[in-house]
């Protein structure tokens, strides 16, 4: 249980060159905030660049949840230490997804995205119990 939350995600923006989502224990990150949902801040450049999301997300009843990370290049999807999705590597804008059991309650999710040339793009959703597929809302996002 986090007790007390604000909206939204904390994220850190980091430029570089990398193949693959890169290990951001070892970096220094360039711009740190809030933002409202997993979606792409404003970059300082189209290519080279790695985004951090953290933060909560509330889960609304028992059951069964599909996760989906659609990116352009890699992206890896994360509730509390267990990697849930995985769609690292040097890729165009793909879907993958993954299915994990949750209770109710508030759960750490993380989202690390990396983008190396060509086009960028990111999108995160989900589907459960009385949930059609849609990308996560905000209003469910704290940190």
């Amino acid at each position: 249980n986090p007790g007390e939350t604000k909206p939204g995600l904390a994220y850190s923006y980091y430029e570089g060159k990398w193949e693959k989502i890169p290990a951001f224990a070892g970096l220094k990150s360039l711009t740190n905030g809030v933002i409202e949902k997993f979606e792409l801040p404003k970059q300082k450049k189209p290519d080279g660049f790695a985004v951090t999301y953290d933060g909560y997300i509330e889960i609304p009843a028992d059951g069964t949840y599909t996760f989906y990370t659609k990116s352009d290049d890699g992206s890896r999807l994360m509730i509390g230490d267990t990697v849930v999705v995985n769609n690292d590597g040097l890729h165009g804008d793909i879907e993958q997804s993954a299915v994990i059991g949750l209770m109710a309650g508030k759960y750490a999710i993380s989202v690390h995205y990396f983008e190396a040339w060509g086009g960028e793009a990111l999108s995160v959703s989900w589907s459960g119990p009385g949930i059609a597929k849609e990308i996560i809302p905000g209003k469910l996002l704290t940190h």
